[in-house]
């Protein structure tokens, strides 16, 4: 998702939700991921915003994937406790990128060395680190000719 980096580390997962494009729009079946931000540097007023993301064929380009595989991680290989689902207030605080507890934001700090750390290793230099998968997405819907009010 094309999300700055504050909008990443203050995303929790009471506000991912999974809907589908009318059957009208294609011969199969589309689920699409969707994040509710009620916060952003754009959105002061506490407007309900959404951003999606629909399934790639290509795995290496799948965000609903990478989150799913983000996830299992966490909560079977990490040692983290997968959360009881059984009453709202068990769930509702928890971040999608976790800090020091899984109801603690991710620091700017730590996402920014985390992912400087991942550029280099892959041979990569950027110049805002925390920004750059919003800034390089839209740079290819850009070049694919997406009009401009669907990337903003």
């Amino acid at each position: 998702m094309l999300l700055r980096g504050d909008n990443q580390r203050r995303a929790e997962l009471s506000e991912l939700s999974e809907n589908f494009f009318p059957t009208s729009e294609g011969p199969t079946l589309c689920r699409v991921l969707i994040l509710q931000m009620n916060q952003a540097k754009t959105n002061q007023n506490g407007k309900r915003l959404y951003v999606g993301a629909i399934k790639n064929r290509n795995p290496k380009l799948c965000a609903m994937g990478a989150l799913a595989q983000y996830l299992f991680w966490r909560w079977h290989m990490s040692g983290e406790p997968a959360p009881s689902f059984r009453r709202r207030e068990d769930w509702y605080r928890i971040k999608l990128l976790m800090g020091a507890s899984p109801t603690e934001e991710f620091s700017y700090n730590q996402q920014n060395k985390s992912l400087t750390a991942a550029f280099e290793a892959a041979g990569v230099t950027v110049d805002a680190v925390t920004h750059i998968t919003r800034k390089k997405g839209l740079q290819s819907a850009e070049a694919l000719g997406v009009p401009e009010p669907q990337v903003s």
